[in-house]
């Protein structure tokens, strides 16, 4: 997903757009996430130093994420069940 923003630090500071990945583990018996896992598309230092100087974006550091195009999902109709039970 493409995570970007700002932080309200002294004047504040924004967060270039960069790529975030996401790994769940899922417990086959519960169908609960028990764990969440996140990895970046480029390192941290490239985001810190993007932000207190965001001059040298696409110079030293990466350029910013490129848009993405909004998916959309169908989801599933649930039956609708007369009292819960019919």
């Amino acid at each position: 997903w493409r995570l970007s923003g700002g932080v309200n630090i002294g004047p504040g500071l924004q967060i270039k757009p960069y790529i975030c990945y996401t790994d769940l583990t899922v417990d086959e018996v519960t169908g609960l996430v028990v764990f969440q896992e996140d990895k970046f598309d480029i390192p941290g230092w490239d985001i810190l130093l993007s932000a207190l100087f965001p001059f040298l974006i696409g110079k030293v550091t990466a350029p910013p994420a490129p848009e993405v195009e909004p998916r959309v999902v169908k989801m599933p109709v649930e039956e609708k069940k007369l009292f819960g039970f019919f």
